[in-house]
């Protein structure tokens, strides 16, 4: 064998080194796309009701990527911040999903159930911005942006 010859990478190297990352994965979030569902306005009660499918549900690891932004106009003044989720390839646990992982989009909304280390992580609504990935990735990497001032409970 000549030098250098051999890849810099041994071939096993992601799927060893994947349970550093899903060890981090400590909060639950399911992924709706709300294109496949129905959305109804009820103007007595000035209410929204939505029959949005999940698409991706399991365990995830939450960051948040830079500060604030103010995206204040006259009408509505609020702050939007980018997070990054990362989940893992083939732990979806949708009931009835074919597949291990989703076809996640831009404009797929996040919600997360349960966030053992940091409630307030399950007062927002995250609309996906992006799903591009590393070549040698451990997980999906998905970027969302989360205005601060939306409650999804509300």
């Amino acid at each position: 064998m000549g030098l250098n010859t051999r890849s810099i990478l041994d071939p096993r190297w992601i799927g060893h080194h994947r349970s550093i990352s899903t060890g981090l994965q400590v909060c639950d979030i399911t992924i709706y796309n709300e294109n496949l569902g129905v959305r109804a306005y009820n103007a007595t009660a000035n209410t929204w009701t939505t029959s949005a499918t999940a698409i991706w549900s399991g365990k995830a690891r939450i960051q948040p990527l830079t500060k604030g932004t103010n995206r204040s106009a006259k009408t509505n003044p609020t702050d939007i911040r980018e997070v990054e989720f990362q989940i893992d390839f083939n732990k979806n646990t949708v009931s009835g999903a074919t597949a291990p992982m989703a076809d996640l989009r831009p404009g797929n909304y996040i919600i997360v159930n349960t966030s053992p280390y940091d409630a307030t992580l399950k007062t927002f609504s995250y609309v996906i911005r992006s799903v591009m990935n590393s070549s040698n990735p451990w997980q999906r990497t998905i970027i969302a942006e989360v205005d601060m001032e939306s409650d999804p409970n509300a």
